[in-house]
């Protein structure tokens, strides 16, 4: 931003009708009038519904690793492989994918993305429980792409996304 818009970040906040002192100060919304705010509404629950996807798949990792990996060794061995690739992932989508995605698509696609991606993974991983059990590899790796393009998905552009929709 600071590249993009030197001129605007270096200005102070310019008189409005909201602010005729021209002082820059905010004023504070009670709590009630945000709660009630559609818009703000909208957005808490939007955040409620990402967390309990979030968690959703998390405890599925974890189940299905436990289930999936005999021994304390070999389980923990998994978990810090998967946590490895899931940092390395969230990180190169971060620095190489998200402002281009953002850039170019705006939020819509930064609120959009996460839960469409993780939703078709998790239908994925239903359908392959149904078909081939539960046990199966296919519904293990589906599960675990979905843990890794959720943590990536909400730190490169959900994150990015709701704190300029939070703004505004």
């Amino acid at each position: 931003a600071g590249r993009r818009f030197p001129e605007q970040l270096g200005r102070s906040p310019q008189a409005s009708s909201a602010d005729p002192g021209g002082t820059g100060a905010h004023r504070r919304v009670p709590v009630r009038a945000l709660i009630t705010n559609r818009y703000v509404a909208v957005l808490l629950g939007y955040q409620m519904l990402s967390q309990l996807g979030t968690q959703l798949v998390d405890f599925l990792v974890f189940e299905r690793s436990a289930a999936r990996y005999e021994g304390d060794a070999e389980l923990g061995r998994f978990i810090a492989r998967i946590t490895t690739v899931l940092n390395v992932v969230d990180l190169l989508f971060v620095l190489v994918v998200a402002g281009l995605l953002l850039r170019r698509f705006g939020m819509r696609v930064g609120l959009s993305l996460n839960p469409f991606v993780v939703t078709a993974l998790m239908v994925g991983a239903a359908i392959a429980a149904m078909t081939s059990g539960i046990d199966s590899t296919a519904v293990f790796v589906l599960i675990v792409t979905a843990r890794v393009l959720d943590i990536a998905f909400t730190d490169g552009a959900t994150r990015t996304a709701l704190n300029t929709a939070f703004q505004a």
